[in-house]
């Protein structure tokens, strides 16, 4: 998630990982990426995109039983 996003995967105040390795949670997804802000650069542009993307996937082409995560 860092080098396609920008950001660090998720972490709970104990050190584990939050994530499963299975896949992003949309609410996720949609709390870190809903808005893209209006002087982005081309590189956070492209973070937007996949974001975008991959919430797209999850969501509407690919969902999977659970409903809240992109694999």
């Amino acid at each position: 998630m860092e080098e396609y996003l920008g950001v660090e995967p998720l972490v709970a105040p104990n050190g584990q990982r939050l994530t499963k390795t299975s896949g992003v949670p949309l609410s996720w997804l949609r709390a870190n990426f809903s808005l893209c802000p209006a002087d982005a650069d081309d590189d956070t542009l492209q973070r937007y995109c996949r974001a975008y993307a991959l919430y797209i996937f999850g969501s509407i082409l690919f969902p999977n039983s659970g409903g809240d995560m992109a694999s």
